[in-house]
């Protein structure tokens, strides 16, 4: 009975194979980046109170980053003065992103940037645990940071296991 119909019939009546239910995963986490974003090094406590509070994180554009304007999630790296080692272990899905200038985003902090400098500001759900904090298994933060701009982008968190695994380099941006 199973040979009298055709093989494109047999073929849609295969069950999924794991592995290909893994390449759909992958490349759905592949069309979703997330920005890892760092706490200012000066205060990382009062920094995190601030992005729960408004719900909003922001980085300074970059007119060579269009992919600043891609990201689906931000993820926050949380420093060893707030957790040691050292982890990603919160995310916020994005609602939405503006460009401003700086001096449009009260902060209880003096900033180092200019006035009228443009940022990009990323509406934020909730903070959401990770399944596993990703961490930093280093023995020292001085190499691990999060780019100029205060953010890189990586694939969907899921694809990480480690923090090495983001190739994050020290952050001197003022945020």
């Amino acid at each position: 009975m199973i040979l009298a119909r055709g093989g494109w019939e047999l073929a849609d009546r295969v069950i999924p194979h794991q592995a290909e239910r893994d390449v759909i995963k992958w490349r759905k986490a592949a069309a979703e980046p997330v920005l890892v974003g760092s706490l200012r090094g000066a205060n990382p406590a009062e920094h995190l109170d601030s992005i729960r509070q408004n719900q909003t994180y922001y980085i300074k554009l970059s007119n060579n980053q269009p992919r600043q304007f891609a990201a689906c999630a931000v993820a926050l790296y949380f420093p060893m003065a707030l957790r040691k080692p050292g982890a990603v272990e919160y995310y916020a899905e994005v609602h939405g992103i503006d460009v401003v200038p700086r001096s449009a985003i009260p902060t209880p902090w003096v900033t180092k940037r200019k006035k009228d400098e443009l940022v990009v500001v990323y509406h934020l759900s909730k903070f959401q645990k990770t399944r596993r904090p990703i961490l930093n298994i280093g023995e020292s933060e001085k190499i691990i940071g999060l780019g100029a701009n205060g953010g890189h982008l990586v694939l969907h968190l899921s694809a990480l296991a480690y923090f090495k695994s983001l190739c994050l380099r020290q952050n001197p941006s003022g945020v």
